[in-house]
């Protein structure tokens, strides 16, 4: 049985609709547009989100 060939990227605190590939209408990002166009993109899934907005 062949293995399969997984690539995994993680970003830290890189919110996933900040990418062309998912709508952004200002932001470029060809070679993650590129990957995402070749494999698996998951649209709805969930996680914790590390990320802690200052207020003022």
């Amino acid at each position: 049985m062949k293995r399969p060939n997984i690539l995994w990227l993680m970003s830290d605190q890189h919110n996933a609709n900040c990418m062309s590939c998912a709508g952004h209408p200002d932001l470029k990002t060809p070679n993650l547009d590129r990957i995402a166009a070749r494999g698996m993109n998951f649209s709805s899934a969930f996680a914790n989100n590390p990320i802690w907005r200052r207020r003022g």
